[in-house]
């Protein structure tokens, strides 16, 4: 588990990207719950960094491939794979993601 940032940092609705040794992971924060996904688009390697994040949803800012990123799910193409997804949690105040541990 590596701490990324404390909770406080992320506001409902909002996305951000941090890097994890070699990983780039997107969490995201949907009616107070962290998720961590991949960060990159799977269709084209674009970064979801500036993707629209509406309720669960997150919109490639590339190709406006749809995502969940509660579970990765791919729910509109172009791509045709699901973000990967990896475990968060919540300790002493601060966001800690597990990129050794996928969902």
């Amino acid at each position: 588990m590596t701490p990324v940032f404390p909770v406080s940092a992320l506001g409902d609705g909002e996305t951000t990207v941090c890097r994890i040794g070699t990983v780039e992971v997107l969490v995201s924060r949907v009616d107070g719950r962290y998720y961590a996904t991949s960060a990159r688009c799977p269709h084209a390697g674009q970064s979801l960094a500036g993707g629209r994040l509406q309720g669960c949803e997150l919109r490639c800012p590339l190709h406006a491939a749809v995502f969940d990123v509660r579970d990765g799910r791919c729910l509109r193409g172009p791509s045709d794979e699901d973000l990967q997804r990896y475990r968060v949690v919540i300790d002493q105040g601060r966001v800690c993601v597990d990129v050794d541990a996928t969902r």
